[in-house]
């Protein structure tokens, strides 16, 4: 069969794999678990407070169990259209366990002779089960990865500075696959707002959770389905704007706020284009995706 012959066009959105990631509280296992008919591995027995269903902790002690399960899903007939997986740095604690056996070494620091073995050996394991994780989707089933997030300094080379950027807790080899892999990325934080007197800058909140789906130099983040920069932290409003088409005036100003940052002669091309097709949306998104990916360098 010639392979042109397999060729498709157009948008085909269907199951997706999300990670969202966020501090402790802030409502990422509740986001996860209102997506329809799903079911967690509750690697922490973070859903006791919600009525959803599960597999407990203590039937998924080790990463055999995991993965046991993880196929039981690819294989087996079943309703569950999501999978929640709570959470990564819990899963990474089940494939350090197994390494230290793999190796027979009481730490993953000592695998294979030490020298970082141990966490290449994680990522190859965490890449075969994102293979799995693929699997699901192609039968339909969305899975979401639940991490918790640390603050680590970045040196940006482009810059030659150096600052604080929210990451996933994890192995950077590990979190670096899983944002590869993954179709989404979101960060979920409070709302924080800030005044300043006396020229002193003062952080405040109200409670809001809000969830941001675009790159930005503090956090991780991207997605492939249209996003605005920020929603409220709800599978409702989710939803909402997954199903909104973006209009030109939320384009223009979210273009408008990513080039802020760029140098002069870079900033005057993109308002000379964005001025160009300021009225046909497709165009402007096109913009704002090449922005996203220029700052994502």
């Amino acid at each position: 069969m010639s392979l042109l012959s397999l060729v498709t066009s157009g948008k085909q959105i269907g199951a997706q794999i999300h990670v969202v990631a966020g501090n402790n509280g802030v409502g990422k296992t509740t986001w996860a678990a209102s997506f329809p008919k799903s079911i967690t591995a509750d690697l922490e027995n973070g859903t006791k407070h919600l009525n959803v269903a599960r597999i407990p902790a203590d039937k998924l002690k080790t990463l055999q169990d995991f993965r046991l399960f993880l196929k039981e899903l690819v294989e087996s007939k079943h309703d569950y259209l999501t999978f929640v997986i709570d959470s990564v740095e819990a899963l990474e604690g089940l494939i350090s366990d197994a390494i230290c056996l793999e190796g027979k070494v009481n730490s993953i620091e000592e695998f294979g002779g030490g020298y970082g073995k141990g966490y290449v050996r994680s990522r190859e394991i965490m890449r075969e089960i994102m293979g799995e994780v693929r699997l699901l989707q192609n039968k339909g089933i969305t899975t979401i990865l639940v991490a918790h997030t640390q603050i680590k300094t970045h040196a940006d080379p482009a810059t030659n500075q150096s600052y604080d950027r929210v990451i996933m807790r994890c192995n950077d080899k590990m979190a670096a696959l899983i944002r590869d892999l993954a179709d989404n990325v979101f960060y979920c934080s409070y709302k924080v707002f800030t005044t300043t007197e006396n020229n002193k800058t003062k952080a405040f909140g109200d409670g809001q959770r809000v969830m941001f789906t675009q790159w930005r130099p503090g956090f991780d983040a991207k997605n492939r389905l249209d996003l605005p920069l920020e929603i409220p932290l709800s599978y409702e409003a989710f939803v909402e704007a997954c199903s909104n088409k973006p209009d030109t005036d939320s384009l223009l100003s979210e273009i408008k706020e990513m080039s802020s940052g760029l140098d002069e002669s870079l900033k005057t091309k993109v308002k000379e284009q964005t001025e160009m097709h300021k009225a046909n949306a497709e165009k402007l998104k096109e913009i704002k995706n090449r922005l996203m990916k220029y700052q994502a360098q």
